[in-house]
């Protein structure tokens, strides 16, 4: 331990009582003092066993930043020969993490980063989109540097980063988030680990005002509610989840690429000549009916809802999901390309013309004849029914239920792709159609 103290106290201040011969030292002295270049101190520190790669790498970094090294003595590669290798390399790692002043002002410029208090070791920018989010938390763990997460944490969070400006990068508190919500913030370190208020306390870390308010993400952008509502003719490229949020109304002239979430909102009424690419979900809201000129790319999904009425000519691409609403017929022209639900509602007879490219579910509701032509392209299932004829053209592309209805015949002209149940005795078996026989199952 004492020969190791020693070597440091010579290392640092030069002793002359442990000084070595000049022609055998790599200093050279002048004028009385100590000097070096970067030859000699590049021999000094290979002695401490670093590699002369890594000396070289932290010698390029140095004269980087020697402009911006405020202390005369410090931009002298002398003095730190005289301080030793582990001295140097703390010095240049924590200069070298710090933005210049350039930096930092073209940093802020970035859209959707806005700077809201800063002090002599942290700035603090205030996040509102995704690309800022990625710019800012570059380096660390935190999901909202991923875009599958941004739009969904956005709308309940407000995301403050907290940079510091000479910590190395190495250090988890180099970036601190803190994401504030109706219940309060918290910070989070680099790695994403929770940061005790405690700890915060101890950073210095500038005041500033983290404030709060329920907003809209739309391709990694954010809005106010009152920002959103006012736009107009909107298109959005992905998806759009409003669901939980506290929007009222849509804008006009909405189109979205992808889907659109409102469940749980208190929306009550769509635009006219709404356009959604992906599906449509209004399970949980006010809305009463659906506009004219809707057209669904995915699925709709109405279960839950207080829609009682759909548009004539409604074309959906995906599922048509209407158990449990107040709906009691469906207009003429409705195609599906999904599946068809219809469980629990008041509709008592399907329009003509109807397409299902999916299953269609009439269990237990009070239809009580199919149209002629149907074509369903999955399951049919009417059980619990009280139909008692099958439509001549009818074609099933997957198994057709008939247990518990009245249906004792079936037609010539049926086309079953997989399978017919049955109950025990209620089809009569000389009136069976020889192509469907081997795929009637019945059951007690």
């Amino acid at each position: 331990m004492c020969s190791s103290f020693t070597a440091k106290v010579e290392s640092r201040y030069f002793l002359p009582s442990a000084a070595r011969a000049v022609s055998d030292h790599p200093l050279v002295r002048r004028w009385g003092q100590v000097v070096a270049d970067f030859k000699t101190a590049r021999t000094t520190f290979a002695e401490d066993g670093v590699s002369e790669a890594v000396i070289d790498d932290y010698f390029n970094t140095f004269k980087k930043i020697k402009q911006r090294i405020k202390e005369p003595r410090d931009r002298d590669i002398d003095q730190w020969v005289k301080r030793g290798w582990r001295y140097f390399k703390t010095f240049v790692d924590e200069l070298s993490g710090t933005p210049s002043k350039r930096e930092q002002r073209r940093a802020v410029k970035v859209e959707g980063a806005d700077l809201v208090a800063e002090n002599s070791r942290w700035f603090v920018v205030r996040i509102t989109t995704y690309p800022a989010s990625c710019t800012y938390g570059r380096g660390t763990k935190w999901c909202t540097t991923q875009s599958k997460h941004w739009d969904s944490y956005v709308k309940d969070h407000n995301f403050y980063y907290i940079i510091s400006k000479n910590r190395p990068t190495d250090d988890p508190l180099h970036k601190i988030a803190l994401v504030v919500s109706d219940r309060g913030g918290e910070y989070f370190d680099a790695t994403d680990a929770l940061i005790r208020e405690s700890e915060i306390a101890t950073l210095d870390i500038p005041t500033f005002k983290a404030e709060y308010g329920a907003k809209v993400g739309i391709d990694g952008k954010t809005y106010t509610l009152e920002e959103f509502t006012g736009l107009k003719n909107l298109k959005v490229k992905g998806d759009l989840d409003l669901g939980g949020t506290k929007v009222t109304e849509l804008p006009p002239g909405l189109k979205v690429g992808g889907g659109l979430s409102l469940w749980g909102t208190k929306v009550t009424e769509l635009p006219p000549g709404l356009k959604v690419g992906g599906f449509l979900n209004l399970k949980g809201t006010k809305v009463t009916e659906l506009p004219p000129g809707l057209k669904v790319g995915g699925g709709l999904h109405l279960g839950g809802s207080e829609v009682s009425k759909l548009p004539p000519g409604l074309k959906v691409g995906g599922a048509l999901d209407l158990r449990k609403t107040e709906v009691s017929e469906l207009p003429p022209g409705l195609k599906v390309g999904g599946y068809l639900d219809l469980v629990g509602t008041k509709v008592t007879e399907l329009p003509p013309g109807l397409k299902v490219g999916g299953d269609l579910n009439l269990s237990g509701t009070k239809v009580t004849e199919l149209p002629p032509g149907l074509k369903v392209g999955g399951d049919l299932n009417l059980s619990g029914t009280k139909v008692t004829e099958l439509p001549p053209g009818l074609k099933v592309g997957g198994g057709l239920d008939l247990q518990g209805t009245k249906v004792i015949e079936i037609p010539p002209g049926l086309k079953v792709r997989k399978f017919i149940l049955t109950d025990r005795g209620q089809l009569d078996e000389q009136k069976i159609p020889e192509h469907l026989v081997k795929k009637i199952r019945t059951f007690e």
